[in-house]
């Protein structure tokens, strides 16, 4: 079945060139558009779609707050933000909602092409550089910085704690705390971090 989109954003422009790059890629189809958060909601009543991309900066219900309550009432899609505000406190908010990625309206095609289809396996998409941002905001430890490698090299949490003398629960303990520093939910978006700037 294709993936059924729904775009929220009040930049005809902007709509048009989303769902170009959905229909010539083959990612899916665009079943409706709304130009703002509340009108959004509506349709997600009569429209079903199962991939939902929206902009934070919108009249009447902004994105941020429009997230909210689509991950309140429909949990089970994901939300893509497309938007030019890269501000981290927002992007943080984002994450905490549950949104599900985050691309810059600078993105090239073959980002939001990865972002969809990264966030269709059940990972979460946020750029490297915003990672990165994010890295620098919350300094990790240097057992973290240990442990992220290990986890890179595709180490488990019972060979972790081999490795370094530690027990299963300290290994989790310290994956929970790299996974809120950081916003990554996987090996491959820790692969993404540059450790070397914050050792």
């Amino acid at each position: 079945m294709k993936t059924q989109f729904i775009i929220a954003d009040d930049h005809p422009i902007l709509v048009k060139g989303i769902s170009d790059i959905i229909k010539e890629h083959q990612l899916g189809e665009v079943i409706a558009t709304a130009s703002n958060g509340r009108e959004l909601l509506q349709k997600l009543n009569s429209c079903h779609p199962t991939f939902i991309i929206l902009d934070i900066n919108m009249p009447e219900l902004n994105g941020l707050d429009a997230a909210l309550k689509i991950k309140n009432l429909y949990s089970s899609i994901p939300i893509l933000v497309v938007s030019m505000n890269e501000d981290l406190t927002v992007i943080e908010k984002l994450k905490k909602i549950g949104v599900n990625g985050f691309i810059p309206k600078s993105f090239e095609n073959e980002d939001l092409q990865t972002a969809i289809n990264q966030i269709l396996k059940g990972e979460d998409y946020f750029p490297s550089s915003i990672n990165s941002k994010f890295f620098q905001k919350k300094q990790l430890s240097q057992r973290e910085v240990e442990i992220i490698k290990l986890i890179i090299d595709g180490k488990s949490s019972r060979e972790i704690a081999e490795l370094l003398k530690l027990s299963v629960f300290t290994v989790d303990t310290h994956r929970k705390n790299i996974g809120r520093k950081t916003g990554a939910k996987s090996a491959l978006q820790l692969s993404k971090i540059d450790l070397n700037e914050h050792v």
